[in-house]
Formats: C-alpha cells, sequence, structure tokens
C-alpha cells in the first residue's frame, strides 16, 4: 500500500468518472465518494522510462481509486473542489 504522501488527494470524484470501476476494489465510483490518484509507474513513454530507471523525476500513470483503497484511510468528507 502506498503511502499517503504519495496519493494525490483526497479529492471528491469527479463527475466524469462516476459509474466507472475502481481498478482497487472493483466498486463503482458513486457520487460522494472520497478519490485519489495513485502513481503507478513511467507508462510506454520512454523518456519517462529512463529517467525512472534512473531515478529521477518524471511524468507517470495514475490511476484513481477510492481513498480507502489507495491509503487504507476512512476520509469522511472530501475537501470541496476548488471552483
Amino acid at each position: 500500500m502506498p503511502d499517503v504522501e504519495s496519493v494525490d488527494g483526497p479529492i471528491p470524484v469527479p463527475d466524469d468518472v462516476l459509474g466507472h470501476t475502481c481498478p482497487g476494489c472493483q466498486r463503482p465510483f458513486e457520487r460522494g465518494d472520497v478519490v485519489g490518484t495513485v502513481l503507478i509507474g513511467p507508462g510506454d513513454d520512454p523518456v519517462a522510462r529512463r529517467a525512472a530507471r534512473s531515478h529521477h523525476a518524471y511524468d507517470g500513470v495514475g490511476v484513481l481509486v477510492h481513498w480507502i483503497c489507495a491509503t487504507g484511510q476512512d476520509v469522511i468528507t472530501a475537501p470541496e473542489a476548488e471552483a
């Protein structure tokens, strides 16, 4: 399980992913859920792959999951989305 510091969030679930399946628990995202983005690696970008192998910063691929799936921490409410 990633450290909380390696997870972007918590945020309210974005409208465009409502109904999609969380890759962590296989349950659909529902209104009111709290989510975070977990970095999973450099993807197929050769520059990012080289940087990752060299232990340098890179733009990576992330997946959106329920906050509890990413961190094990329950969150009662997410911070309000920025207007």
